[in-house]
């Protein structure tokens, strides 16, 4: 801990200026390995303004350094260093390595699973972090595989380290070259949840229902993120449904079904969702499953948006 103490109290001298770094945090967040990472940065380098920020009910505990890297991750030893020198990138004191990368189209959002222990992830680490700094629509979230198991359960991570962009996936070290080709030539249906979701954060629910219009098609991942359990996620992908159910309508009805056949695995809250999205794509193939489902719920308000749905239907 003192050696890491004395790694970053080096880096103060290197700052370009004062940096915001941002913590979201659970409400416990504090007293996690995460949250005192977060407190010693604070307290070791004078020009770091460290914002407490609400992380929502469920998500991913995180730190955000610049627009565009976030730490789900405590580094230590070697890796700390790697951390810290984008301490200095996004505070001006130095450029980040150059990389032959124009502006994408479409949002990037790059998962890199790794752990202290591993030792091809120092290589990894240090080829993918300038991508953080690269372009605001690409994003870098650095996940340690272990401490966040349920996470790396979600992605089928087996080893470190891992990295993810949309349905593709690297294990081990790769050919950097490789992922800048990826991001470059994407096809706008394969895009991945996250991506996705960075889409609807940045206001653009009109821009992804263009897209699924031009392509005639819903993309498979955003099943995902109109069923997301942060309502947060939902509201945009809300929009944009309903955006498709005003101009293209039997696109927006081909996702009835997909939608009904999630329903059992969902919260309460995400449940009611996906009812009022029924009524407004016109599902009106699914009125006997609905009036069936109504008949036996107890919950009082998934009952009011079942009644409400099956009186739209009508």
């Amino acid at each position: 801990m003192h050696q890491d103490r004395d790694r970053i109290a080096a880096v103060a001298s290197q700052l370009g200026g004062p940096l915001t770094v941002r913590a979201y945090l659970a409400s416990e967040g504090e007293t996690t390995a995460l949250g005192q990472f977060a407190t010693l940065l604070q307290e070791t380098i004078p020009q770091i303004d460290l914002r407490r920020e609400a992380l929502a009910d469920g998500a991913m505990p995180y730190l955000q350094i610049g627009e565009s890297l976030r730490c789900a991750w405590v580094p230590k030893e070697e890796k700390l260093a790697l951390i810290l020198e984008t301490l200095i990138w996004a505070s001006g004191g130095a450029l980040p390595p150059a990389l032959e990368i124009s502006a994408p189209d479409l949002p990037a959002a790059i998962r890199l699973y790794l752990a202290d222990t591993c030792p091809h992830c120092h290589q990894i680490l240090k080829m993918l972090l300038p991508l953080g700094f690269a372009d605001t629509r690409i994003r870098l979230t650095l996940i340690d595989a272990q401490m966040h198991a349920s996470q790396s359960e979600r992605d089928g991570v087996r080893s470190v380290p891992t990295t993810i962009l949309d349905d593709f996936r690297w294990s081990g070290v790769f050919p950097l070259e490789e992922l800048l080709n990826l991001i470059r030539r994407r096809d706008p249906a394969n895009l991945g949840p996250a991506a996705l979701e960075m889409m609807l954060a940045d206001g653009q629910a009109e821009q992804l229902a263009d897209l699924m219009r031009s392509e005639e098609k819903i993309f498979p991942a955003f099943y995902d993120v109109v069923t997301h359990p942060l309502w947060s996620v939902r509201l945009g992908a809300l929009v944009v449904v309903e955006s498709l159910a005003e101009s293209t309508p039997r696109l927006a009805l081909s996702m009835a079904r997909p939608l009904w056949e999630r329903y059992p695995g969902l919260d309460t809250a995400a449940k009611g969702d996906v009812v009022y999205l029924l009524g407004e794509v016109g599902a009106v193939a699914l009125r006997e499953e609905l009036a069936a489902q109504y008949a036996h719920e107890a919950d009082p308000e998934l009952r009011e948006a079942l009644n409400e749905t099956l009186e739209k239907l009508t």
